[in-house]
């Protein structure tokens, strides 16, 4: 299958798809660390960065989903039970071995108070059943995945479970299950759309495209803010194509090769990036009296990433992927 314009970086890989997940991976970032600094106070004015905060979460982590959805269309057959391995190794072995560090790393950091809340002593046991102990997003991308692998092989099908999904979040707006199949089976199905078509068009158009989505989905926002951000689906719909519109407007552009690194280690700094940022806030506030909550943000989103680059590169360095994924398989999308 063709994307919408094939740009393709030295590995081979789209390189669209790897900026579009690189914005949305470092959106992450930002969002965990000044939700971190919104809890303890230290972010003024509170309304304004608020409101940052929800504008952000709208769209950053649909991106993902919408991009699985987007891959596994355009993927090769194989069959189910090598699918299913393939996604046991790669999100729910990640998700316990990560589950675990944290919670581990949560106990130590409450020992000197650079937590936001007391870790949960029965966090293992939770991790077997509730995705949020642990890195929520791979426990649910492996159950959406196991849905769509089921009906695959058949469009009608395929569009009935999107339904289903559709009317999932409607009963149960609260549900992640439902809510972000929803962008899943999206991407699924305009991967399907545009099957074999070449769809090329000028950096600046689909650079124009995405500010417009954007711009709407702030109209959007703007005229209800207080209303919960993660069941407005029609704004998060306008972010993701916002997102991938703009990575197409910068693949093979020389200055995102660091979106592109961003995106195809987008594993990797989901599950590490948030050990550093409590310990550098702490660190600051409590040693150098740092008050300046911008500061207090930077600081965190560059210790952040650069720790993530240090665990990456140590990964290589000494082949710990065993980190990432069960040592067997190969480091393969999903």
């Amino acid at each position: 299958m063709k994307s919408p314009q094939q740009t393709r970086s030295d590995s081979g890989r789209e390189a669209w798809i790897d900026s579009a997940k690189g914005i949305a991976i470092i959106l992450v970032v930002f969002c965990h660390v000044l939700g971190g600094l919104l809890t303890q106070g230290l972010m003024q004015p509170v309304a304004g960065w608020q409101d940052c905060y929800s504008w952000v979460y709208l769209f950053h982590m649909p991106v993902f989903f919408f991009l699985s959805g987007w891959l596994v269309r355009g993927r090769r057959p194989r069959p189910q039970s090598e699918s299913l391995a393939q996604y046991a190794g790669t999100l729910l072995y990640p998700y316990m071995v990560w589950g675990l560090l944290t919670w581990l790393a949560h106990l130590a950091g409450d020992a000197i108070g650079a937590t936001n809340s007391p870790a949960n002593v029965w966090a293992p046991v939770l991790l077997l059943y509730s995705p949020s102990a642990g890195p929520w997003f791979l426990y649910v991308l492996f159950m959406i995945h196991v849905l769509w692998l089921i009906v695959e092989k058949n469009r009608a099908w395929s569009l009935c479970l999107l339904g289903l999904a559709l009317l999932a979040n409607y009963l149960f707006p609260l549900s992640n299950l439902g809510k972000f199949a929803i962008y899943y089976g999206l991407g699924f199905e305009v991967a399907g759309l545009l099957a074999g078509r070449n769809q090329k068009m000028p950096h600046l158009a689909w650079l124009l495209m995405g500010l417009g989505c954007f711009g709407l989905m702030t109209v959007i926002f703007a005229t209800d803010p207080s209303s919960h951000v993660m069941q407005v689906l029609f704004p998060a719909c306008l972010g993701s194509a916002g997102t991938v519109m703009v990575a197409l407007s910068a693949a093979g552009v020389r200055w995102t090769a660091f979106l592109e690194w961003a995106g195809r280690n987008s594993l990797a700094i989901y599950v590490t990036h948030s050990f550093a940022p409590p310990f550098v806030r702490w660190v600051l506030v409590n040693r150098f009296h740092m008050q300046t909550g911008e500061w207090l943000l930077a600081a965190g989103v560059s210790s952040a990433l650069l720790s993530c680059a240090l665990v990456i590169w140590m990964e290589r360095k000494y082949s710990l992927q065993w980190l990432f994924r069960w040592p067997k398989l190969r480091n393969k999308a999903v």
